[in-house]
C-alpha cells in the first residue's frame, strides 16, 4: 500500500498543477489504482482464506 502512495506522490510532483485536466488524469490514473487495489484485495482474500471451501468474491 505504501508503494501506491509513493508512486501517487511521484506521480503529482511531476505534474504542474496549472495545467492538470482532471478528466485526463482520472482517465490515466484511476484504472491503475483500481487495478492494483483489486490485486491488493486479492491478495489479503488468500492470505484470510483459512478454509479452502469459500469461493473467492467476484
Amino acid at each position: 500500500m505504501g508503494n501506491l502512495f509513493y508512486n501517487a506522490l511521484r506521480v503529482s510532483k511531476d505534474l504542474d498543477y496549472e495545467e492538470i485536466d482532471i478528466d485526463d488524469y482520472c482517465i490515466k490514473y484511476i484504472p491503475e489504482l483500481n487495478n492494483k487495489l483489486i490485486n491488493l484485495a486479492e491478495e489479503l482474500w488468500d492470505i484470510l482464506n483459512i478454509d479452502s471451501n469459500l469461493k473467492k468474491p467476484l
